[in-house]
């Protein structure tokens, strides 16, 4: 546990959230999974742990010993859904009528006699407090073992917490939101700094994959960013600047003076044993430009214990009194707040152990000091909390003694870990990580800590977005709702935007002024509604559901060669244009697009009730024309998919032009024969490089040489309809072959007449010459 916690002394859980890499097709065999396991359970490789105990219950269902560690693991993992499922599993276990009762209550007692304590923690995490409460009175009557008094306390704290969860319900006018993808990774971001409006510093693994790890060396390394939020949305945070990065070190936890020329941050290693060791730095600005940082004395950074999470509190005099967690020698218990002042003069005194009973005998991190309200914020699991670390908050009294610490409640703590509250100066809004539902997933199944922001308020606007469909309503996702008021001239003006809402919006709204709120999401007509705080009572929220109809549909598809059946192979370097059929049957281009390597789907916003065609190019083909329509598409259709099959010039190839027609024994074309050729026309009008022969053939009825004349002569009238329509003259070649290259017997096998096969062979072709 120890372990564990030293790693949130950094971020969080790392380990937990790594995969070691094992090579379990060639290194492992089945009966040993259990003791790799075990092994990754102990290196806190908890992920990977959770699919070798998983492995060993699939196979052993009867296997105890496996149940319980799976749970634990997916505990240790903040998987606490599962956790709970497994905890269940394990609870509720089958006994064969083989097995030996002695040995199983032996077993509960010294393998499994913290089963019902982590139980009751499941539960918590899950918000199931009346459940967890009598799991904890169970625990306490049934452990015996000789640490009985420690963790009966430890119990009790956990049902005091429950006990003040039913009890504190959620009441409070904060709204907490996610940062938003662009910041938070699928790994740990932790340790906001407010630098302004519209920036923070934060620390991040800034990992969106899974990270495997067999050697301490291949342990990535945390760096910290900033983020600037544009148009109401965080942006992809940046590296700061080299001074406060080291690619031998973890580096992150940093805390500004409040004048903004200190900053104290970290710098963390793993020591011999796999312990993180943290050490705090300090670099100090002058004339815009920061100083190498400075290793702070042994007193403050000692050797053989971690020092991190620094908070800077600012005296009148000058003076500073940085807050931060260890745990060193001296301390209650656990990690333990502890300080050190600052000097007007750049001394260093201390370090002290934060008095008052805001330490316990458990873990204390993250603080927090609030510098405009003089109030002192950090995360304790040794305090009663709602789930594991909540937020507490308390006050330096006037003998300079400490107030009692208070739970800030729901909604800044969950039902899971809350850490690293901070507060915007001199406001009611800040920032926090969380492990709470709405943290970002890796790949899809396990989760680390995000940044959330919250904001007290007293009027607000929420509401869902909806899109109208065939069967009423139905949520929209990824649609943008901005909030507008007015200036003195009445003109709009742009107050916050939410960029891909998910379900439900919210804003802040003031008090007496008048607002539009407008939805807007591609392929749907945008929607506006007007809202009002003028003589609302005081703190209220308003409900406004916003609601779209669909405009347009997305067409996305590829390009595959005509001869791959399986559509294995999708084309690219192909140029694809759009184009809108207009009444007239003109054509008005849109767009044009190329695909690339990177990029072989096409993908169009179409309106509806409109028609369109696409004309795609691609050296070596054929040049193709498609015709679409959205007339008629249903409501719930919002994507077409159209895959094009494109048909390889094959220099060498004869292509047959179907009903081209004479009169009999004549070389003069038909009317409809013309509507044939006026094909070719547009094929060799959209396909300028290649150049052909245009031959004619004869069935074998007439003299060899007759029928060579005519059919030499049909292919000259042809290609003089051609030239006509202002083909080059250069790029065709007639050839009359007569009867020369049958493709079907003239007569069947006894002698009649085979009128099929004369038809077959009386026909008209193009053949590719070259293309350049």
């Amino acid at each position: 546990m120890k372990k564990i916690i030293l790693a949130l002394l950094f971020l969080s859980a790392l380990n937990s959230a790594l995969f070691a890499q094992i090579d379990k097709e060639k290194a492992i065999k089945p009966r040993h999974e259990l003791k790799i396991a075990d092994l990754l359970y102990a290196q806190s490789h908890y992920y990977s742990a959770i699919e070798y105990y998983k492995e060993v219950v699939r196979q052993k269902p009867e296997n105890r010993y496996a149940k319980y560690w799976l749970a634990m693991s997916c505990l240790k993992a903040s998987d606490y859904e599962n956790a709970l499922r497994f905890f269940k599993g394990f609870d509720e276990h089958a006994f064969g009528p083989k097995e030996k009762m002695k040995r199983v209550e032996k077993e509960n007692l010294e393998i499994y006699g913290l089963a019902n304590f982590y139980y009751g923690v499941a539960m918590k995490h899950n918000g199931m407090y009346d459940e967890a409460i009598e799991k904890f009175n169970k625990f306490k009557q049934v452990y015996t073992l000789e640490d009985k008094e420690d963790w009966s306390k430890k119990a009790d704290n956990e049902i005091a917490g429950a006990e003040w969860a039913l009890a504190n319900p959620n009441n409070r006018k904060v709204k907490v939101k996610s940062l938003g993808d662009l910041v938070n990774s699928a790994y740990e971001e932790a340790n906001p700094i407010a630098i302004d409006d519209t920036t923070i510093y934060y620390t991040s693994l800034n990992e969106n994959d899974l990270v495997f790890v067999d050697r301490k060396k291949d342990m990535p390394m945390y760096h910290i960013y900033q983020s600037k939020k544009v148009d109401g949305v965080w942006q992809k945070g940046k590296k700061l600047p080299d001074t406060f990065q080291d690619e031998k070190f973890g580096t992150g936890n940093a805390a500004l003076s409040e004048d903004g020329n200190r900053m104290y941050f970290c710098k963390c290693f793993n020591n011999e044993v796999d312990e993180i060791i943290c050490n705090l730095f300090l670099s100090e600005k002058s004339k815009n430009r920061w100083s190498e940082p400075v290793k702070l004395n042994e007193e403050i950074n000692s050797p053989k214990y971690t020092t991190t999470q620094p908070t800077v509190r600012t005296s009148g005099d000058g003076m500073e009194i940085v807050y931060f967690v260890s745990d060193r020698e001296g301390g209650v218990g656990g990690m333990d707040i502890w300080y050190f002042i600052r000097t007007a003069r750049g001394d260093f005194k201390g370090p002290r152990l934060l008095g008052g009973g805001i330490n316990t005998t458990s873990d204390e991190l993250t603080p927090f000091y609030d510098n405009t309200e003089n109030l002192f914020y950090f995360s304790s699991n040794g305090h009663p909390s709602i789930g594991g670390f909540d937020v507490f908050v308390c006050h330096e009294d006037e003998d300079l003694g400490w107030s009692d610490p208070k739970n800030v409640g729901k909604p800044i703590n969950s039902t899971a870990d809350d850490i690293h509250f901070v507060r915007e100066a001199g406001k009611t809004s800040g920032f926090i990580a969380s492990n709470r539902e709405g943290t970002t997933l890796i790949k899809g199944r396990y989760k680390g800590d995000d940044l959330f922001y919250f904001e007290d308020f007293k009027y607000g606007l929420e509401g869902f977005v909806f899109k109208s469909d065939e069967n009423g309503e139905a949520p929209l996702e990824g649609a943008m709702v901005r909030l507008y008021t007015t200036d003195p001239e009445g003109n709009d003006v742009l107050v916050e935007e939410l960029a891909n809402v998910k379900d439900s919006y919210f804003f802040d709204l003031k008090p007496d002024r008048e607002y539009k709120v407008e939805v807007l999401k591609t392929g749907f007509n945008s929607s506006f509604e007007y809202v009002s705080t003028m003589d609302l009572p005081y703190e209220d929220t308003l409900n406004q559901n916003l609601r779209v109809d669909k405009s347009a549909v997305m067409l996305k598809g590829s390009l595959y060669d005509d001869t791959d059946s399986l559509l294995a192979k999708k084309l690219d370097n192909a140029i694809i244009s759009l184009s809108e059929v207009l009444d007239n049957g003109k054509l008005r281009n849109l767009l044009t697009r190329k695909l690339t390597g990177e990029n072989k789907d096409f993908l169009f916003d179409l309106d509806l009730n409109k028609k369109y065609q696409l004309e795609v190019g691609k050296d070596g083909y054929f040049k193709k024309t498609v015709a679409l329509s959205t007339m008629d598409i249903p409501e719930s259709v919002d994507t077409i998919y159209k895959n094009i099959m494109m048909n390889a010039i094959q220099v060498g190839k004869s292509y047959e032009l179907a009903n081209i027609l004479y009169d009999f024994g004549k070389a003069t074309l038909r009317d409809e024969s013309k509507l044939v050729l006026d094909e070719l026309i547009t094929i060799l009008q959209e396909n300028p490089s290649i150049i052909i022969e245009l031959s004619a053939h004869t069935d074998n009825i007439g003299s060899d040489e007759s029928n060579l004349k005519l059919s030499q002569a049909r292919a000259e009238s042809c290609v003089a309809y051609l030239i006509s329509k202002g083909i080059s003259k250069s790029r065709l070649s007639a050839k009359g072959y007569g009867e020369a290259v049958p493709i079907a017997p003239n007569e069947n096998e006894d002698g009649s007449d085979n009128e099929e096969g004369r038809q077959k062979n009386r026909r008209t072709e193009f053949k590719v010459l070259k293309s350049f």
